[in-house]
């Protein structure tokens, strides 16, 4: 059986950066997508709403009161049914060719030694600069690596300790294996 993937995507509120994430998943599609999960994690009437109306590959789940990020990713993970989760905020906005690197992962035509997982590079939508390509650490502090540059990193893959929880690929085995995300994390 080839590859495949869940996306999973909680939701609370926000719905005018939802219906824009939704949109260029719609436009620039996933060819390796199984399924898309959105978990809405207790949001608003008019979200709900949407959410419900959803057709397609989406899985809603639904809590009725939040229980923050880390908890409603986390069921998110134990709903799929994929090899592969790619978790995504429902603020960010895809743009052409955003599923390359992820893919050849996948697909196992570039091979990482010791993937734990996989990050992007992502842009500030208003400025273009570099929001986050990696996480660095400077006396035990975290910064997000080249933010406010407009010069992409050099090389395709780049090793750090850390990436953004905003968009990341990792084996769905691995993810349950190391316990997925700490439940306490509710932001």
């Amino acid at each position: 059986m080839p590859p495949n993937l869940t996306i999973i995507t909680a939701v609370r509120n926000c719905l005018d950066e939802t219906k824009l994430f939704l949109q260029s998943l719609r436009q620039f599609p996933m060819e390796l997508i199984k399924e898309i999960i959105i978990i809405d994690d207790g949001s608003d009437t008019e979200t709900q709403n949407f959410l419900r109306a959803l057709r397609g590959k989406i899985r809603l789940f639904t809590n009725d009161n939040s229980i923050g990020f880390g908890p409603a990713n986390n069921l998110g993970a134990k709903h799929s049914k994929s090899d592969w989760l790619l978790f995504m905020n429902n603020d960010l906005v895809l743009t052409e060719n955003w599923d390359k690197p992820f893919g050849r992962i996948i697909k196992e035509e570039d091979k990482l030694d010791q993937l734990g997982c996989l990050g992007n590079v992502q842009l500030d939508p208003r400025t273009k600069a570099i929001d986050h390509a990696g996480i660095t650490f400077s006396k035990g502090h975290p910064s997000h690596f080249l933010q406010g540059e407009d010069r992409l990193p050099d090389g395709e893959f780049s090793e750090y300790l850390a990436v953004t929880g905003a968009c990341f690929l990792m084996r769905r085995d691995l993810f349950l294996d190391v316990g997925g995300f700490d439940p306490k994390y509710k932001t």
